[in-house]
């Protein structure tokens, strides 16, 4: 189970059209066939501004949509759940965590797991910081996170 942040206004649950759904896809393409994806976000509307452009929502709104985020997480059942990027990984963590606090991302792309109250997480950087920031190390970046979900779901 892949957790975003939000949805923008005219998609939902990282949809394959954005940047972040790209990679996210690439991903799913290196996992091995019949293990199930699901993606979702934290937060089940778009945060939008004043001006209407996208924002980041505020802990108020991720708390307000904590209860659907866990429905979903029981209803799916997922082996591991993957939250993207910091304010997701912190939040998710703190809220369903095993009391470790998230101690953020390694650079060579070697991410922690979590124990939560129902699972396993995987917390790692967000797709668009990838896509962004560090796009040269796209393909490693999809390489390690596939090879670290595929050995998490087989163990």
């Amino acid at each position: 189970m892949f957790v975003g942040l939000s949805a923008k206004p005219e998609t939902k649950d990282l949809c394959q059209t954005t940047n972040t759904g790209k990679v996210i896809a690439a991903i799913e393409d290196r996992i091995a066939a019949g293990i199930g994806i699901y993606r979702t976000n934290a937060v089940k509307c778009a945060p939008l501004d004043k001006s209407g452009k996208l924002r980041y929502p505020t802990d108020t709104e991720m708390l307000a949509c904590l209860p659907y985020l866990r429905k979903e997480i029981d209803d799916v059942a997922p082996r591991v759940i993957v939250p993207l990027g910091g304010q997701v990984s912190r939040f998710l963590l703190q809220h369903m965590g095993d009391g470790r606090p998230f101690s953020g991302f390694s650079p060579d792309f070697s991410y922690d797991t979590y124990s939560l109250s129902f699972g396993r997480a995987m917390p790692i950087h967000h797709p668009s910081y990838i896509w962004i920031y560090k796009r040269k190390r796209v393909d490693e970046y999809v390489a390690r996170v596939g090879d670290q979900l595929m050995a998490l779901t087989n163990a």
